[in-house]
């Protein structure tokens, strides 16, 4: 798939259209019109791809939610 229906969203790493985005690990990319994996150094994030709600090991969150 490159389009989706209007409910759909598009995972382009599964190259399939989608309900949701996969929870906490990816979010919702108004301009691209599709799914996006959370920042390197986030293992959760929320809102779009560099808010992170929990970071990888090594890494601490910080107080703008970054890793």
């Amino acid at each position: 798939c490159t389009k989706c229906a209007p409910h759909m969203k598009l995972d382009p790493f599964k190259q399939t259209c989608v309900d949701l985005c996969e929870k906490e690990v990816q979010v919702w990319n108004e301009v691209k019109e599709e799914c996006e994996f959370c920042d390197d150094a986030c293992t959760k994030c929320a809102g779009d791809s560099q808010t992170c709600t929990e970071c990888k090991p090594g890494f601490v969150l910080n107080f703008d939610q970054t890793c």
